[in-house]
């Protein structure tokens, strides 16, 4: 099965609706996340039963990825598959450069910065979430787009 974690981002959805319309081998399952979650909300049974059932992740971080803690809750889920079910983690970074995800700066550093005042309770959560960006894996495989046109 492959699991494809959509970001909330029309551009990146129009992009991934018209890839993802391709004809896939016989036996290829696919997962679109792209159900809205209500703030608050936590991740379905069936979403992270859907990731820990899959063999490949396809996650597309974008400069606002960390700004979603529905975001961060799946890729915290796809990196620990990674590690323990040896999944295969393909990051795609649209317009946003791979150190900014790893090191925390730009957008990144600002998303944190909410999360950090907003969850004051629960820093560990927010820590958790740095840590797993930080293990995202930049190479090989990671893929670099700086501007999409029209897709075809």
């Amino acid at each position: 099965m492959e699991f494809y974690l959509c970001k909330d981002d029309p551009v990146i959805q129009s992009c991934q609706s018209n890839r993802l319309g391709d004809p896939l081998p016989a036996g290829t399952f696919t997962f679109r996340d792209n159900e809205r979650l209500e703030r608050g909300k936590s991740i379905s049974p069936e979403l992270l039963k859907a990731i820990e059932e899959s063999r490949f992740a396809i996650v597309i971080l974008s400069k606002t990825y960390a700004s979603s803690t529905w975001s961060l809750d799946e890729l915290t889920k796809i990196i620990q598959c990674m590690k323990e079910k040896e999944m295969t983690v393909l990051p795609i970074f649209y317009e946003v450069d791979p150190s900014n995800v790893r090191k925390h700066m730009g957008t990144f550093a600002q998303a944190f910065a909410k999360h950090k005042e907003h969850l004051k309770e629960n820093t560990e959560k927010v820590q958790t979430w740095r840590a797993t960006l930080s293990e995202v894996p930049i190479s090989p495989g990671g893929i670099g787009i700086h501007k999409i046109g029209n897709v075809t």
